[in-house]
């Protein structure tokens, strides 16, 4: 199985939960950070919280996905 690190813009379901529902599969291991650490919307993220669970994350990964505008 594959693991992807996926890094969504914020908390929105069209962010956060479809992308992880759509390509979760027995192929592909999504590894998604914790809601409570990524921004919202209107709020920003903990950038040391983001960063250092990036950097553990990826030391496995066989692919990543960040997703920035």
């Amino acid at each position: 199985m594959k693991k992807v690190v996926y890094l969504p813009l914020d908390d929105r379901p069209c962010n956060y939960v479809f992308p992880n529902k759509l390509f979760n599969t027995d192929l592909l291991n999504i590894d998604l950070i914790d809601k409570e650490k990524i921004g919202s919307r209107k709020n920003a993220g903990n950038h040391d919280e983001i960063s250092s669970w990036l950097m553990d994350s990826i030391k496995n990964a066989d692919a990543l996905v960040l997703s920035i505008d």
